[in-house]
């Protein structure tokens, strides 16, 4: 398409901005009286509700010097200049365009709305915050064509998931995204970035870098997270971890309000949390809700035990049953609406069909101190690390789970045992939850690199759902990892010595000796694997 208008008349018009050529009008940036946070639409009110000419408050904070412009653009450019220039009733001196700010900070922002109407331009220099600045001074300065040109610009930028956060910690300066549809448009592209970042909440909860940036989310941005589709899970009851640790930082139980709390809960979409969710964890969150602590405050989870019990009830039910109770329900708000306690939509299941692998290793000098500090009759857990938490744990269906090798004096064989731990959120908080007792059960197989005559001979133990697990206890085989008999002379212990680190085991009078078929590199190696849910 040919451009309208002569171009070299358009860029003469471009060249004008902050020029004293042919300047008929002055543009003066002043302290606002009072200011408040409360946006640029309250602001906009404010003035409109003012008496006819531009307020000239007395001896006013003004930011800089006076901007030189032109009625040509501006007049054409903003409704606001339009309507101060009509407005305007002295003939013997320039106009005098007097924009009030919060503060300085603000002129940068101001000055580049303004420019708008002479380039039709906005630069995406500042990033994210900036182009909100811009966008909030071109909304306030009713700047043609700017907001919108400032939404594209902010899609635009919105690349990945820092972005994205920096987006969501500028709430205060937000537009308001209900009557704005190309800044919803933008909220929308930054919660699908949101969630590609932090990926699932299998991957969020056991890679530690991204747990801190989660937790250092503001609330706007976990409520966004929490209730997409994009962000996946093994099971709803990882989701309500992922909330619980939310919540247990001071700094966000202290900056979320009641009805902020009541929007994070309704993300968590309680039909699909786990069976030991449903009969334990939640109902106790529930209760610490409406029970009064010492502090005299309630707790969290803002869902009453009547309402958890109904929504975690639904998984029990038939479709026919489902159906008829939910035709029943549709006038109730927390059922239907944006503020709806149910969604019985599944999240996408994170764990894919090959399933979710967490590479471990148990170092030998660990190994080696448990091994010499055993006493006759004694045995220990030597746990391992997981390389992916640097932890001893894993989180996996809304519990923390580990792995021990249990070690006996003797040596013949080493035993395999999955340990499972109620999160330790829920433990520290003191709530109703100490003490409690349940049974879990997970789809797992745990891999032991072991080498004999010069090839790889893995050691492969699985659990499924058959093999439930007490919550703060153990499962597993006491002798499914075979060791070498100690060498004629040295006997079961030996005489203590060091092993060559990153050998290939221990020489015969080492603790170590027994191990050799399991060393290598100073380690011995494995993998859990987390196998797909049944769907």
């Amino acid at each position: 398409m040919a451009q309208r208008g002569n171009k070299h008349v358009l860029d003469g018009l471009s060249g004008l901005f902050g020029s004293e050529e042919d300047a008929d009008c002055t543009i003066i940036f002043y302290m606002e009286k009072n200011p408040v946070d409360d946006g640029p639409r309250k602001r906009q009110r404010r003035e409109e509700e003012s008496s006819e000419e531009p307020e000239k408050p007395s001896q006013p904070a003004v930011f800089g010097a006076p901007l030189p412009a032109h009625r040509l653009v501006l007049r054409r450019a903003s409704e606001r200049f339009r309507s101060q220039f009509e407005r305007w009733t002295d003939t013997s001196t320039r106009p005098e365009l007097r924009i009030p700010l919060r503060s300085e900070d603000e002129v940068p922002a101001a000055r580049a709305a303004i420019q708008y109407a002479y380039t039709g331009e906005v630069k995406e220099g500042g990033g994210v915050r900036g182009l909100l600045a811009v966008r909030r001074q071109a909304q306030y300065l009713d700047m043609k064509g700017c907001t919108a040109d400032c939404d594209a610009a902010l899609k635009r930028v919105l690349k990945d998931g820092a972005a994205a956060q920096e987006l969501y910690q500028c709430e205060a300066i937000w537009p308001d995204p209900t009557a704005e549809e190309g800044f919803a448009a933008v909220l929308k592209k930054a919660v699908t970035r949101l969630a590609a970042h932090f990926g699932d909440a299998l991957k969020t909860l056991n890679t530690p870098s991204l747990l801190v940036q989660l937790l250092a989310l503001p609330a706007v941005a976990l409520e966004a997270l929490l209730g997409s589709d994009d962000f996946g899970t093994d099971s709803e009851s990882s989701i309500l971890m992922v909330l619980a640790l939310w919540m247990f930082i001071p700094v966000n139980r202290q900056h979320t309000d009641k009805q902020t709390r009541e929007r994070l809960c309704r993300t968590v979409r309680l039909a699909h949390v786990s069976v030991p969710y449903r009969h334990l964890v939640v109902p106790a969150l529930a209760a610490d809700f409406i029970r009064a602590n010492p502090s005299g405050a309630a707790g969290w989870f803002s869902v009453d035990p009547v309402h958890a019990a109904f929504a975690t009830s639904l998984s029990t039910l038939t479709d026919a049953e489902l159906k008829c109770l939910l035709d029943d329900s549709k006038s109730d708000p927390w059922v239907v609406g944006s503020g709806r306690l149910l969604d019985l939509t599944p999240r996408p299941q994170c764990i894919l069909r090959e399933g979710l692998t967490f590479a471990w290793s148990l170092d030998q000098q660990d190994l080696l101190k448990g091994l010499q500090a055993l006493e006759p009759g004694c045995a220990y857990m030597a746990a391992v690390l997981f390389d992916q938490t640097g932890r001893r744990q894993i989180a996996a269906n809304g519990f923390e789970w580990s792995l021990g090798i249990h070690v006996t004096r003797e040596q013949r064989a080493a035993g395999l045992y999955l340990e499972c731990w109620l999160p330790s959120v829920y433990q520290e908080s003191g709530g109703p939850l100490l003490g409690m007792k349940a049974v879990v059960s997970i789809d797992a197989r745990v891999t032991v690199h072991r080498w004999q005559g010069g090839s790889q001979r893995d050691i492969v133990e699985t659990w499924d759902e058959d093999d439930p697990i007490v919550i703060g206890g153990s499962l597993g085989e006491p002798d499914v990892l075979p060791l070498l008999p100690p060498k004629p002379g040295t006997g079961a212990r030996g005489g203590g010595r060091q092993p060559p680190v990153g050998g290939h085991g221990a020489d015969g009078g080492s603790p170590l000796a027994a191990w050799g078929e399991y060393l290598r590199g100073g380690k011995i190696t494995g993998s859990l694997k987390l196998m797909r849910p049944p769907s």
